[in-house]
């Protein structure tokens, strides 16, 4: 848990992310990027970044009419005035998911976020398979996002995104190309940008080589080392040009 209360960035923290985020200080954060749907569901050892199966009414009634109502609030009261939440959604199954969005949306603007834009990436090109999984079906799980401001909106520009795929582990990949646009439209230097389900911390890199800070959660211990030695490689890296 956070001692006083006080942030350390451009560290990744080993737990469960509505525990921290409800700890932070009202104010703290001047971006926030979460997994699509949000990674708030955990139930057992299932991974916490997905929602409950529709068929367990018990535990989507009590996601949908508690927990994320709960912690978009914290995600509010964290965010500065005037700042921006990044939300993934699937690029290649946008319109099967229509229920889910309407429910994200009621939620989020419940909680007094502003609407502000839908950003749509090109479609990744064909990745081989590997393994038990196709990384182009979940390489496409990050290819759509939404943005949400707390007050006036930010808008994004109109410029096409440059695709670079990370060779660090992991089997949600995302562009780090990508975040490095989004930093620099959304974010000035020495902002604090938060990530509550960082997996291997793609974003960390990319905000830590823009001179952003990072603070990011992540409660997988297998994948919290992947990013933990991500960001001390990334800041190894800042540190070095700093010298240079």
């Amino acid at each position: 848990m956070l001692k006083d209360r006080k942030i350390t960035t451009d560290k990744v923290y080993l737990g469960d992310s509505k525990q921290y985020v409800a700890q932070f200080p009202d104010d703290s954060i001047d971006m926030i990027v979460v997994d699509s749907p949000l990674g708030l569901y955990n139930y057992g050892a299932v991974r916490f970044s997905r929602m409950p199966d529709g068929s367990d009414v018990e535990k989507t009634e009590e996601f949908e009419g508690t927990i994320l109502p709960n912690w978009l609030t914290d995600c509010y009261r964290i965010l500065k005035p005037n700042r921006v939440m990044l939300a993934h959604f699937p690029s290649s199954q946008i319109y099967t998911y229509e229920n889910y969005e309407k429910t994200m949306d009621n939620s989020i603007r419940q909680a007094r976020f502003n609407f502000v834009d839908r950003i749509f990436l090109c479609e990744y090109p064909f990745i081989e398979k590997k393994e038990s999984f196709n990384k182009e079906t979940v390489l496409n799980n990050h290819g759509f996002i939404k943005v949400f401001s707390k007050g006036d909106p930010i808008y994004f520009t109109d410029k096409r995104l440059l695709v670079d795929f990370s060779e660090a582990p992991g089997l949600s990949q995302r562009s780090i190309e990508l975040y490095k646009k989004l930093i620099l439209q959304y974010t000035s230097k020495r902002m604090v940008i938060l990530e509550p389900f960082a997996g291997s911390a793609c974003l960390g890199e990319a905000t830590i080589a823009l001179d952003r800070q990072y603070v990011g959660m992540e409660m997988m211990p297998k994948i919290f080392a992947e990013a933990f030695r991500r960001i001390l490689k990334a800041k190894k890296l800042k540190d070095d040009y700093a010298k240079n």
